[in-house]
């Protein structure tokens, strides 16, 4: 699958790599995004996160999945398995903390 990031093009096997580029680019370029997302309200269904400072905070309502998150840089993890829904919603969630704190917009384009 292709991804575009800014003008940026990669090429990824899953959404879980997609992912976790478009979490590399927006970790670079607005580090603070991470902070604000993780402390969003609600991300997914079912108490779901899709970024946390622990394991245990990916899974708040089912504590045995923590065993399932994933590390992403040095403090964050990030859910085993991200697919096509939950990373448009994902997308989303960032592009309008990044157009709300920064007044900038994050241009992604997922495409087969």
């Amino acid at each position: 699958m292709k991804i575009t990031i800014n003008g940026e093009k990669y090429v990824v096997e899953r959404h879980q790599e997609a992912y976790l580029k478009i979490l590399g680019f927006i970790y670079e370029k607005y580090p603070q995004a991470l902070n604000l997302f993780e402390q969003l309200s609600k991300h997914g269904e079912k108490g779901k996160r899709y970024l946390a400072s622990s394991k245990d905070k990916l899974y708040p309502n089912n504590p045995k999945l923590a065993n399932k998150g994933r590390p992403f840089q040095d403090k964050w993890y990030i859910p085993g398995n991200i697919g096509p829904k939950t990373l448009n919603r994902i997308i989303r969630l960032f592009s309008q903390i990044i157009e709300d704190e920064y007044s900038e917009k994050l241009m992604i384009n997922i495409g087969d």
